[in-house]
């Protein structure tokens, strides 16, 4: 199912959070600068005053992002290379999925293609396996110590679980210190990749204990599974063409 309209607050605050001491700049905490421009786009409301997350330009008018990066109380719109108003793209219609904590942005004029392409979705045939290394790419969050906010990349995230019936991925880094790192708050939204390039996660959750954090603790993510998800989205998209 989808729907159009408001979230509970509940959702609407499920942030991506990385709880401890080390808190870098505005992006996924750690890793390295990813290269731009590239499919993986910036996602505010209110034009940066509330919620930030992340997301990925399936094509030139969808936007991928979490289900709780979406409040109908606030405009949306979306930055292909961050704090760029030139590349700012708004959205118009607002979709999520009521069982999953996934969403999808319309946007309301067409956005080209970057170099990269659209970012391509994962089907039932790259459903992720234990033991794939994947990639992270986020935004972060821009109160976090850097404006405009960078998109970085977190390699060789270890995929742990994989529940096709929960729609659920976890998979982990060792330790939140660069050079390992982490995701933070602003990331929700952003996609897990496969060794093919494809998105086979939308970053949901991510829980690591509070205190010190060091690289002898794992930072844990959680994902809604792309290939479980893509009836919902393919319905979505041939539903409201254009």
């Amino acid at each position: 199912m989808s729907k159009i309209g408001k979230l509970s607050a509940g959702v609407a605050l499920a942030s991506a959070l990385c709880v401890g001491n080390a808190v870098q700049a505005g992006a996924v905490s750690g890793g390295r600068p990813a290269p731009t421009p590239s499919p993986y786009v910036w996602v505010l409301q209110n034009g940066g005053a509330a919620m930030n997350c992340s997301g990925s330009l399936i094509g030139a008018h969808w936007v991928l992002t979490a289900k709780h990066c979406i409040n109908t109380n606030n405009r949306h719109d979306i930055d292909l290379d961050g704090g760029d108003a030139g590349n700012r793209h708004w959205v118009d219609r607002l979709f999520w999925d009521d069982a999953y904590d996934v969403g999808l942005l319309h946007l309301q004029d067409a956005v080209p293609a970057p170099a990269a392409g659209y970012a391509q979705l994962a089907g039932a045939a790259d459903a992720p396996r234990v033991g794939d290394l994947t990639t992270v790419y986020g935004w972060g969050n821009p109160w976090m110590g850097q404006w405009p906010p960078r998109l970085n990349q977190l390699d060789n995230v270890n995929v742990t679980a994989y529940a096709a019936n929960t729609r659920s991925v976890t998979a982990a880094k060792k330790g939140c210190k660069p050079p390992s790192g982490c995701i933070m708050t602003g990331d929700s939204g952003g996609p897990l990749i496969n060794a093919n390039g494809r998105v086979v996660g939308v970053v949901s959750t991510v829980n690591v204990p509070s205190g010190d954090i060091d690289n002898r603790i794992d930072c844990e993510g959680h994902y809604v599974s792309v290939a479980d998800e893509r009836p919902w989205i393919d319905g979505i998209l041939a539903a409201n063409p254009g």
